[in-house]
């Protein structure tokens, strides 16, 4: 009765933390894709920038909390990603 007991607890877990770890996974993996698509964006507008001759913000005054990096994450749908 041990045997089954203990087959049962580890037949029922397994698939349970199976799951968990693979949505973790997808969703570091949707997160490192999106910022790495952040970034690219960033570097292409810094060269643009840096081309055309135009000048740098010295300080952010985005007060609502809302940075450009945020929103541009905000626009990703990450299934456009995936």
């Amino acid at each position: 009765m041990c045997v089954v007991t203990g087959i049962l607890v580890i037949a029922f877990t397994v698939p349970v933390v199976v799951n968990n770890f693979t949505l973790y996974y997808t969703l570091c993996k949707s997160r490192n894709s999106r910022l790495h698509i952040i970034r690219h964006m960033e570097n292409e507008q810094k060269r643009k920038n840096s081309k055309s001759g135009v000048a740098k913000k010295s300080k952010n005054h985005n007060i609502g909390g809302n940075t450009p990096r945020k929103s541009v994450m905000n626009s990703i749908d990450v299934q456009s990603i995936t």
